[in-house]
């Protein structure tokens, strides 16, 4: 194995896409694809399942991205190491973030520290509470997930807030009627994420004492596709960005849900060791796609009401 190769596969793996992944490693896509098939003919397994929104990987790619994930650790404590023989001092942050801010702000947010020589970032994809978890317990230094805990343990900064949609094929899901009221929820089948996720409890939490809903399907929110809702008629409860782009062709149907509308917020958190100057870098870069995002209107994210909030 070429370590170049295992470096481009975890790149992928961590962007879910060969596109987002070739902007960050600034490669094209054709050859990013190309090491990556090479790497898989040569450990003999698939690493990677390709689908119309990007990539996941398999149970192959699951392991072999743990041991990535340790050798890259292990060469940038040593390159880190090496600062002292240099002139010029590098902060290596592990970065984390959930299925929707990595695809509508991980790109941009990659671009913008790989023009800034004093920070290196890499980037690990969760689901937020086990981000947030892994904040707490050092092994990444940073992440983006929905509604934290605030405690003096991490540092948390807002970045914006938006509601959740009821997801589903346009013949399942009819836009032309309107917001969806959460009473009505139980007349669908649900795919829902795993119980005791944020937005799984906030969910819950709104159903009580309401209604029963329908759910049918347990998925990871990280691993809900475009197929399951199309070609077997289940719908989901999530935020927009999540499908956009699906919504955009006309594959899937969202409603707002209402009465209540259901809420979360996505915020920044670091571990206190993370320096003032990567942590302003970083929450300038995101805050700056976050303002063009709600400008542009396609995602339906708001400012929260807390711009920023250091536990």
């Amino acid at each position: 194995m070429q370590f170049r190769q295992i470096q481009q596969f975890a790149a992928v793996a961590r962007a879910t896409s060969f596109l987002g992944a070739s902007r960050h490693l600034n490669m094209s896509q054709p050859a990013l694809s190309y090491q990556v098939k090479q790497l898989e003919i040569e450990l003999g397994v698939s690493l990677l399942e390709r689908h119309s929104r990007g990539v996941a990987l398999t149970p192959a790619g699951m392991v072999l991205l743990r041991y990535v994930d340790n050798i890259v650790a292990s060469l940038e404590a040593a390159d880190k190491a090496l600062d002292v023989f240099r002139g010029q001092p590098v902060e290596n942050l592990l970065f984390g973030a959930s299925p929707t801010p990595a695809r509508a702000l991980i790109p941009g947010l990659l671009s913008a520290c790989d023009a800034n020589p004093k920070l290196k970032v890499s980037l690990t994809q969760g689901l937020s509470d086990e981000l947030y978890e892994q904040v707490l317990t050092g092994k990444i230094q940073g992440a983006l997930c929905y509604d934290p805990a605030v405690t003096g343990r991490v540092r948390l900064i807002p970045l914006y807030s938006e509601d959740l949609f009821l997801v589903g094929s346009p013949p399942v899901v009819e836009t032309e009627a309107g917001d969806m009221p959460f009473d009505q929820l139980d007349r669908f089948k649900l795919a829902l994420d795993r119980r005791f996720t944020v937005s799984r409890r906030q969910i819950d939490a709104a159903a009580a004492g309401r209604i029963r809903l329908n759910v049918l399907k347990e998925v990871p929110q990280i691993e809900l596709s475009r197929k399951l809702l199309t070609h077997r008629g289940y719908c989901t409860i999530a935020p927009y960005g999540l499908f956009v782009d699906e919504i955009a062709r006309g594959e899937l149907s969202a409603r707002l849900i209402s009465k209540p509308t259901i809420s979360r917020t996505l915020c920044m958190i670091f571990r206190p060791e993370v320096s003032e100057d990567a942590l302003q870098f970083l929450m300038s870069a995101a805050s700056g796609i976050v303002r063009q995002k709600i400008k542009d209107g396609v995602l339906g994210w708001r400012l929260p009401e807390v711009r920023s909030l250091f536990a």
